[in-house]
């Protein structure tokens, strides 16, 4: 407001409210017959209430700009409060997505440095038996030489006593022939010296044992057949489907392997698999079929996402850290695989388990992967056992099943053993069923899966499936050296 102008406006105001004093008091004065004094005094009260009565309408015109500066101000802080808490929520949800971005991204960096940290202790282990080789080839290298040494001086020595030949007489040199064979040099003993064809292998399966030669060696055509196989990566690859009873609908499938001789003739695991446990090969024939497993799993699973696998492995290669290692490092980088494959070990196997082999299943089961026991022809093993190992499937037999029908069990009847199983956690694979009579007997047991020639043999995967490892070099080399 202008200071001037107000100053000369309330001057004005109080000049007429002077004016209006003095005229009630010389009006009271004189129409009333007042004293002067009674009559000053009422002038002077008039001229108080005038100036009361000023001031407070001056006070309320002056305050009204402030309180609408303060309304205004209280409703400029509800909506600054209100943007403040929108901002709040919103930097709250940032904060959250951040943790979220960044948990997903360190997670994966976890378990490739998990894997790297595998893959490191690997090396050094690797590297280890490396240098104990090279340690080995330097001994027989050494021994080489020395037989290289006395090689080229026996030549030397007969080279000498075909001079003397021609120069001496037939006396002096029997004479000399005599001195020599008197004082002969030292021999090398023939076992330090590795010449012997017969057990020479590929690089990469140097791990399987040494045998006899093959005049003293029992099944030595075996023998053999199996080592060409696993060096020359003659191994077919078979698949049976498990299907769905009744409706025979395939939901597993089991990985089959078979050897090739170079005759072409095929090799059954009945017949092998002795063998190949005899001259040390069942970890290296695990280690291919894996990695054959799993690259069809992979190409089955870009066609139907429930698919799965069942895999063969022995309790050998269980017990082979070598193995087991490479087994396991695979498995973790191929966790998303947990439920789409299957582990299967026979009955046999299984009740030899030891220590170590059950502490080998419980870190397979730690990483989400399941186990089946096959070839099951005793009905009284402890089947909860096998669940705390992660068994999740019992594959009995046909005949096995129906026959315990009229034999029975100690404990329990041939029509409960499905449903006592399933109590248990476990679920019933019956195999080898081969007609369409054990197909209605068994349906009256509540079976749920099936297997055998009926439904469909074993098929060999096409060869362009089965050529897809030599594809992956890092997974080959990684799990088959």
């Amino acid at each position: 407001m202008n200071k001037p102008v107000d100053i000369a406006r309330n001057s004005i105001i109080l000049v007429f409210m002077i004016i209006v004093s003095l005229s009630l008091g010389f009006i009271v004065w004189a129409h009333f017959a007042l004293s002067f004094q009674m009559s000053s005094f009422l002038g002077m009260s008039a001229f108080l209430v005038q100036v009361s009565s000023y001031l407070l309408f001056w006070k309320s015109h002056s305050e009204r700009p402030l309180k609408k500066s303060i309304d205004d101000m209280m409703l400029l802080e509800t909506d600054n409060n209100h943007r403040i808490e929108v901002l709040s929520n919103e930097i709250q949800s940032l904060h959250e997505n951040a943790k979220n971005i960044t948990q997903s991204e360190i997670e994966p960096l976890a378990s490739e440095l998990e894997v790297i940290g595998s893959l490191i202790k690997q090396l050094a282990e690797n590297s280890a038996d490396s240098e104990m080789r090279i340690a080995e080839l330097e001994q027989e290298l050494k021994a080489y030489k020395m037989a290289e040494e006395e090689r080229h001086k026996k030549a030397a020595e007969k080279k000498r006593f075909d001079a003397l030949q021609g120069r001496y007489s037939n006396h002096d040199a029997e004479s000399y022939r005599t001195r020599q064979t008197a004082s002969p040099s030292p021999r090398i003993k023939a076992d330090t010296i590795l010449l012997d064809d017969d057990i020479q292998f590929a690089p990469d399966y140097d791990d399987i044992h040494q045998t006899a030669p093959k005049e003293t060696k029992p099944g030595h055509h075996l023998v053999m057949a199996v080592r060409d196989a696993v060096r020359d990566n003659q191994i077919d690859l078979y698949l049976q489907p498990i299907v769905r009873l009744p409706q025979r609908k395939p939901v597993f499938y089991e990985a089959l392997s078979r050897l090739r001789s170079h005759d072409g003739d095929l090799i059954r695991p009945s017949d092998y698999m002795k063998t190949a446990e005899h001259i040390g090969a069942l970890p290296v024939l695990d280690k291919m079929l894996l990695v054959r497993a799993v690259q069809i799993l992979q190409k089955l699973l870009a066609r139907k996402a429930d698919a799965v696998v069942v895999c063969n492995i022995s309790a050998t290669s269980l017990a082979d850290t070598r193995f087991f290692n490479d087994f396991k490092m695979l498995l973790q980088a191929k966790s998303d695989l947990a439920n789409h494959l299957i582990f299967e070990f026979n009955q046999e196997m299984v009740t030899s388990f030891s220590a170590i082999e059950e502490e080998s299943l419980l870190a397979l089961k730690d990483l989400g992967f399941r186990f089946a026991v096959d070839n099951v022809t005793d009905l009284s093993m402890n089947f909860r056992h096998l669940v705390t190992l992660g068994f999740h499937f019992v594959k009995l037999p046909a005949i096995v099943l129906l026959s315990a029908r009229n034999t029975g069990t100690k404990d329990i009847h041939a029509e409960d053993i499905p449903r006592y199983l399933a109590r248990n956690g476990l679920d019933v694979i019956v195999d080898h069923i081969e007609t369409e009579t054990q197909v209605v007997e068994l349906l009256d047991y509540d079976i749920k899966y099936g297997q055998g020639f009926l439904f469909s043999a074993p098929r060999e995967v096409k060869p362009d499936v089965s050529t897809s490892l030599k594809k992956n070099e890092a997974l080959g080399q990684r799990l088959a050296g």
